[in-house]
């Protein structure tokens, strides 16, 4: 499985300002405009800030000693350590009930994907009927 991980190259450390960019890029569709402008304001003045240069010359250093940073802190921080129950928070194939007439993975992956992502664009906090499934919010709330 693992054969050809030494001929892989080692995992890069993203610029601050493209990790800062796609973490706005991110919250901004669950945020009013107002919560928006705040969270803009106040990331963009950590990304100034010396601590922000500090955080990613830590990071970098760490990089450089090893071939994957996140490895370890994904592997026993956000996989081992994450308490909450796997089975409704990360698969969404024993949370929802199967459509029999989409019989193919990547249609599936698709309806879902539509379905979630029309809701959440509409702000709906409501649950959202595809075909004849019914997504809850509930299952996609933080």
């Amino acid at each position: 499985m693992l054969r050809y991980q030494a001929s892989l190259p080692h995992l890069p450390v993203p610029p601050l300002a493209s990790t800062l960019a796609k973490y706005l890029e991110t919250i901004r569709p669950h945020l009013t405009p107002a919560e928006y402008t705040r969270s803009e304001s106040t990331v963009r003045a950590f990304g100034a800030s010396a601590h922000a240069v500090e955080l990613q010359r830590r990071l970098e250093e760490r990089a450089a000693g090893t071939v994957n940073w996140l490895a370890d802190w994904w592997n026993e921080t956000a996989y081992m350590a994450y308490r909450d129950p796997v089975v409704v928070n990360v698969s969404y194939f024993y949370v929802h009930l199967a459509d029999p007439a989409i019989c193919d993975a990547p249609k599936r992956a698709a309806t879902l994907l539509a379905s979630q992502g029309h809701a959440s664009l509409s702000g709906a906090r409501q649950d959202v009927r595809m075909h004849r499934t019914i997504l809850r919010r509930a299952n996609f709330a933080c």
